[in-house]
């Protein structure tokens, strides 16, 4: 899933298929299964540069609203944006 969402720049929700790289992650997280999961892609010039993970394996209760969280990320994206065009122009 995470594959998915870095090389599409594109947010998951909803349910995880089962594959070894998804019930890897789950392992590596503590092993209890949520019924859904939300992965949210940071992204600079097109790029996938982070992913925002989570689920409800704790308390299965359904993930509220993202949109607040979606606006947030999208502002990171744009955040890191500018960090890098500063970078570059105090290399010059």
């Amino acid at each position: 899933m995470l594959n998915e969402v870095a090389q599409s720049g594109e947010a998951h929700r909803g349910k995880m298929k089962r594959t070894p790289g998804n019930v890897q992650l789950i392992e590596t997280l503590g092993g209890a299964l949520p019924t859904e999961v939300v992965a949210l892609p940071i992204v600079h010039a097109n790029r996938t540069i982070g992913i925002l993970y989570g689920d409800n394996a704790e308390h299965r209760a359904p993930i509220d609203s993202m949109t607040g969280l979606e606006i947030f990320l999208s502002q990171a994206g744009y955040a890191f944006s500018n960090a890098v065009f500063a970078g570059r122009r105090a290399g010059k």
